[in-house]
């Protein structure tokens, strides 16, 4: 599978927890941007795609045109079928009925919405622009505008935050009939606010708590987890994602995006300014590269796969690559399962429950 992803880098503001690559107050360069990605995306023109996402920063912060443009741009440059996933990340406040509509009228038939939370003092907390109603109101028009295939973002695990307070958010997703949810524990980034100011973390213990909690509330109310962050009901996983998950291929354009071919790791580079720049000389923007070695690309297979509730079959992905998994990984693997963390069933290698919780820190292990 390939996939393409493109980095809209433009925030009203940053929210206190991000530490992606957004460029905030910088509206006017939205035109130019968009000319530059046109350049870049011609490097891989005929390219065969069976995702799309549009990412960012705030892709719905754009109007109406220039979301037309984009389109035009992936229609005119990529192939893929009208039935493939396209998506797009949208935050509640940017959304309006004709923005909703425009969606809908270039092709867009997935939309992540970046909720975080129902509850204003949670909102103001994390130092979102939205509140409660205007989330509520934005899925409304959505639905409206005739989108079934809708993500909700929540995050969860702030400082001295009950899980009452969770429940709600959860029980709010299941009262709008929504088929997606990505749950996320609040973790303190370097290049956040929040680290600046040294916001301390829920308690790990406490965490585990919650996500236990958590996972069984979603699945009460027909959102099964897949992935250790999504949930989703039947036929409603985002494809976009599996293939990052499964190891699959990817384009990347735009400012900071990352792209893989078949072990081949490339990216461009971070600022603004610079990726401009870069376009504008030369038509391309990487900023560094990397090729993989077979023992490292089943090592990631493995890690990744460990994310999804279907596991892995690491025979299988020992044939894939063409390499063994090594004899000090496999011992690891061994002890995980016996001390509860991995499970193996049916062939197949699965994080438990008990795993889940500090998978981050299996995985150190194994890549």
């Amino acid at each position: 599978m390939n996939s393409l992803y493109i980095h809209i880098p433009f925030c009203k503001k940053k929210c206190f927890y991000c530490s992606f690559v957004v460029s905030v107050g910088q509206e006017k360069q939205v035109d130019d941007y968009l000319d530059f990605l046109e350049k870049e995306a011609k490097l891989f023109k005929g390219a065969k795609v069976d995702s799309i996402h549009l990412g960012g920063g705030t892709p719905s912060l754009l109007h109406s045109e220039q979301l037309k443009k984009i389109a035009g741009v992936i229609k005119a440059n990529f192939i893929f079928e009208s039935k493939s996933e396209f998506a797009i990340e949208a935050n509640p406040e940017t959304l309006d009925q004709q923005k909703t509509q425009t969606l809908k009228s270039i092709g867009i038939n997935r939309v992540s919405l970046g909720v975080q939370s129902f509850q204003n003092k949670c909102l103001q907390y994390l130092g979102r622009n939205h509140d409660g109603d205007s989330a509520i109101r934005a899925f409304a028009l959505l639905r409206e505008a005739g989108f079934e295939n809708i993500n909700i973002d929540l995050i969860y695990a702030l400082t001295g935050q009950s899980f009452t307070e969770v429940e709600q958010d959860l029980s709010q997703l299941e009262r709008l009939g929504c088929k997606h949810a990505s749950l996320y524990t609040l973790t303190v980034e370097e290049q956040s606010r929040f680290f600046a100011r040294k916001v301390p973390e829920m308690q790990r213990q406490l965490q585990a708590e919650f996500f236990e909690k958590a996972v069984l509330t979603l699945e009460k109310g027909g959102l099964a987890q897949y992935e250790i962050s999504n949930f989703a009901e039947p036929g409603f996983e985002s494809a976009h994602n599996m293939n990052y998950w499964m190891g699959g291929n990817y384009i990347g354009l735009g400012v900071g995006a990352h792209s893989h071919q078949d072990g081949h790791r490339w990216w461009n580079v971070g600022r603004l300014t610079e990726y401009m720049k870069r376009i504008n000389e030369s038509g391309q923007a990487k900023n560094g590269e990397e090729k993989l070695s077979p023992e490292e690309r089943l090592c990631e297979a493995v890690v990744f796969g460990l994310r999804m509730n279907a596991g892995i079959d690491l025979n299988d992905l020992e044939k894939r690559y063409q390499v063994e998994f090594s004899r000090e990984k496999k011992e690891k693997v061994e002890a995980f399962i016996n001390d509860g963390y991995l499970e193996l069933a049916g062939g197949r290698l699965k994080t438990a429950l008990k795993g889940r919780l500090v998978l981050d820190e299996l995985s150190s292990y194994l890549v």
